[in-house]
């Protein structure tokens, strides 16, 4: 049905599809921001060297979790509803990973997290 765009009663691909973009988590929680991002590794590579510069400088602490795959979680009404959310998270643990890498990070200079990013 995505392929080809074949509607099957009232469920429409095409709204799905743009559906997921919008319904997906984004929101900032307990202070902190937590996001799944899929880039290049140069990208990711910059991204890091630039939140090591600022955690150096005590703007930020952070953790992160390169992985390869992504994993797309959904929680769905009945087909056709829409209110449906999604949650994007690295396949192999990537937030708990990056938060255990935080943890570690904000430990080595004695920083305080919150207990649950």
């Amino acid at each position: 049905m995505y392929r080809t765009g074949l509607r099957v009663g009232a469920f429409d691909p095409a709204v799905l599809r743009h559906e997921i973009v919008g319904n997906t988590d984004f929101r900032k929680y307990d202070d902190a921001l937590r996001m799944t991002l899929d880039c290049t590794e140069v990208f990711a590579d910059q991204l890091e060297a630039q939140l090591a510069a600022a955690e150096a400088q005590g703007i930020c602490h952070f953790g992160l979790e390169r992985q390869l795959a992504a994993q797309l979680t959904c929680i769905s009404p009945p087909v056709p509803g829409s209110g449906h959310m999604h949650f994007i998270d690295g396949a192999g643990g990537g937030y708990a990973a990056a938060a255990a890498r935080l943890k570690g990070r904000a430990a080595s200079v004695g920083a305080v997290v919150p207990s649950n990013p």
